[in-house]
């Protein structure tokens, strides 16, 4: 298989605000290098192309996605089915999608617009390589479900089922996906992906946060360029939480007491423990020897509806599939998909590895499961942030799931 790939260095020239916050602390200190980043990873297989677009942002803009479709059909006869998109989601970059997080930054998308325009064309630039895939796992309690479930005492207090506090009931094991392509002159490139929320860095100073300082230490220890891909992280994020009562204010004690544990602001400090530790479970995974060599790769891009619940609106978006070796499923969905959408692809595809990617080509909001819809909370509520009425209709979500299981289904061959 052939490939190439740009990396550039995207970083604001001057202070924007940011898009992510509606509060932001006064920290000064700055989360890892502060540097943003935008890439495209390009396969070429028997004649068919597939590009990987990812970017330090809250969530890609609709008009900057338009336009790269543009330009990479216009350069290399791209379909839009061909081309996937994933934001890192990082709160700490400028604002290109507008309200409700405060207005376009037309000045910061000239300047990202002219850096990544000047640069597409060498993607022409095609290399043999071999591309290998694995999967580890993220250290234990290093991330968790932010979706606490309220005991039947607080929930007639408070008025409300669930907070957004860690869940002491998340005793999963997180994933870690891995690419690596090395080409003739044993050069590599390494693509990870695991679905963690980037909410370390809460100050008014860009960052990629965790996303940019794992790369930073992947690529200075391993002389290896590092590209990361966002997954379903919309209820998971990072396990920092408060271990006293010191230094609390009045909302966050009253808070410590009824929860016990509660999350805190991060520091610096938290968030090079978080990239180290994830760096040291990465490194250690590429001994790996069970790698799988993938040797074919095709994408598709599919249709569907979802609908409120009274049914009056509908919202229409596309879901792009990248099937590798007939086994293995990079599914990417333009929403902050909730994890649970994971655990049950992989439930009933238990033969196939699925790689979800979320924060695709577009933003419909936040996609819950059913349960979710019945016990509310604010996944379910900030529905109306990104156009809804009303919430998501659980008959309209669960025609989703099925449609999109039987896509994979027909496509890798277990139907």
């Amino acid at each position: 298989m052939k490939f190439s790939y740009i990396k550039i260095d995207i970083t604001p020239s001057k202070s924007y605000p940011l898009a992510g916050f509606k509060e932001r602390l006064k920290n000064q200190d700055t989360f890892g290098s502060g540097r943003l980043y935008f890439a495209v990873l390009r396969l070429h297989s028997e004649n068919e192309d597939t590009f990987w677009v990812s970017m330090d942002t809250l969530y890609f803009p609709e008009r900057l996605i338009v336009e790269i479709r543009q330009e990479l059909g216009d350069l290399f006869q791209a379909k839009e089915d061909q081309i996937i998109f994933n934001a890192s989601h990082t709160h700490s970059a400028p604002n290109l999608i507008g309200s409700p997080f405060g207005h376009f930054n037309e000045d910061y998308y000239s300047y990202l617009r002219t850096k990544i325009f000047r640069d597409l064309h060498l993607l022409s630039d095609l290399k043999e390589g071999q591309i290998k895939f694995w999967e580890s796992y993220i250290p234990k309690g290093l991330i968790t479900n932010r979706r606490r479930l309220l005991g039947r005492f607080l929930r007639i207090i408070l008025r409300r089922n669930v907070v957004l506090q860690p869940n002491n009931k998340d005793f999963r094991d997180y994933p870690i996906f891995h690419f690596e392509i090395i080409d003739d002159k044993s050069q590599k490139l390494h693509i990870y992906s695991f679905s963690c929320h980037p909410t370390f860095a809460k100050n008014d100073k860009v960052s990629a946060d965790f996303p940019g300082s794992i790369s930073e230490l992947i690529e200075k220890d391993d002389l290896t360029e590092a590209i990361f891909l966002q997954g379903f992280c919309g209820d998971v994020r990072p396990n920092i939480i408060s271990n006293n009562f010191l230094g609390l204010n009045f909302k966050n004690f009253l808070k410590k007491i009824l929860f016990r544990k509660i999350f805190k602001d991060s520091t610096p400090n938290d968030m090079k423990n978080f990239s180290m530790s994830i760096y040291d479970s990465i490194k250690a995974s590429c001994m790996e020897r069970n790698k799988i060599d993938i040797n074919s790769v095709r994408t598709f891009q599919r249709t569907f509806c979802l609908c409120d619940i009274n049914e009056n609106y509908k919202k229409t978006f596309s879901v792009e599939f990248t099937i590798l070796n007939k086994s293995i499923v990079l599914l990417s969905i333009p929403a902050e998909v909730l994890y649970g959408f994971y655990e049950f692809l992989i439930e009933n595809l238990t033969t196939t590895s699925i790689v979800p990617l979320g924060y695709g080509s577009g933003m419909i909001g936040y996609l819950p499961l059913e349960e979710d819809i019945r016990l509310g909370g604010y996944e379910i509520s900030s529905a109306v942030n990104y156009g809804w009425p009303e919430s998501i209709s659980q008959k309209s979500l669960t025609n989703f799931k099925e449609q999109l299981l039987s896509e994979i289904k027909a496509e890798i061959g277990q139907i």
